[in-house]
């Protein structure tokens, strides 16, 4: 029997991050409720057929970033709080986790399954190398 696509989709998504993705997490239990084994990112995957309106909006702010090459990003900001919920499409978020990898010792993967290299995508953005004087 082929395996859910939700399921691939974790741990697609948890591989790109460095960790596996876990199996029985949330309601039924297991090491950890975060969706990843990931040691220091606690994650709540879905997978879902209709977008929520916050990817709604994120496409719509895409393509209007595009215009002016920039990174699209979305921020919900709770009336009444400091607090600020951001929306990045994944890719964007990944060149953003590679930058954190340059600068950091934050455990995650160099390269995803399709041979994109964040860490090589931060360095053109940046012109920052490790080790470089």
């Amino acid at each position: 029997m082929a395996e859910a696509s939700w399921k691939i989709a974790e741990r697609r998504f948890a591989r790109r991050l460095g960790a596996e993705r876990q199996p029985l997490s949330g309601i039924r239990g297991g090491r950890t409720h975060s969706d990843s084994q990931h040691p220091t990112v606690y994650v709540e995957h879905k997978h879902t057929t209709k977008p929520p309106a916050a990817v709604t909006l994120l496409e719509k702010t895409r393509r209007l970033a595009k215009r002016e090459g920039k990174m699209p990003l979305v921020a919900y900001h709770r009336k009444g709080t400091q607090q600020v919920a951001v929306v990045l499409d994944s890719r964007d978020f990944f060149v953003l986790w590679d930058l954190l990898r340059l600068f950091t010792s934050v455990t995650i993967s160099a390269t995803d399954r399709r041979g994109y290299d964040g860490a090589v995508e931060a360095r053109k953005l940046t012109g920052f190398s490790p080790g470089a004087k």
